[in-house]
């Protein structure tokens, strides 16, 4: 259990998390892989001495104070399948296949996309069948997507597909 002054590294991106009333921002995904100590804990989630964001409870490990060399928790992650980034000379992330870990160099656990079913703005989506014949929906309510049989057997439109669609191209 982490508690305030632990040290603490962020390993994961966690869009949602059961008690944890806050939200995952892009920004947050430049702290994955890095180490901070704990300032406060409450509802908000786990806050550190020198971050300005909440983290869920969840994207997080504890660090514990025996030696280990560099990068040793994203060495374990890529072995047990973890998809591994490092940022580059322009500070840009990038991924490896097979990663050599260098102690110079920052390296991050590669952040998950959500599912498109997970972030359906307020006005909706249309989605389209990757069936032979297409069909295309127009999804506003999560509660169609969750009886869809197969989430994964649809996509959503990109925006060359909805002008088409709406006969702009």
């Amino acid at each position: 259990m982490i508690k305030v002054g632990d040290k603490v590294r962020v390993v994961k991106r966690v869009d949602r998390e059961k008690g944890w009333v806050n939200s995952w921002v892009k920004e947050m995904d430049e702290c994955i892989g890095k180490v901070y100590t704990v300032q406060e804990i409450d509802k908000y989630g786990v806050s550190f001495e020198d971050g300005p964001f909440n983290f869920p409870p969840s994207s997080l490990e504890l660090v514990d104070d025996k030696k280990r060399r560099p990068h040793y928790d994203m060495i374990i992650a890529w072995a047990e399948g973890e998809s591994i980034q490092f940022k580059n000379i322009h500070d840009k992330w990038e991924d490896i296949l097979a990663p050599v870990f260098y102690e110079d160099r920052v390296y991050r656990i590669k952040p998950t996309e959500p599912k498109w079913w997970e972030n359906i703005p307020e006005h909706g989506i249309l989605i389209k069948s990757k069936d032979s014949i297409p069909r295309i929906y127009h999804v506003k309510d999560m509660s169609i997507v969750l009886n869809m049989p197969d989430k994964d057997d649809y996509r959503p439109l990109t925006d060359d597909e909805i002008s088409k669609f709406l006969g702009q191209a």
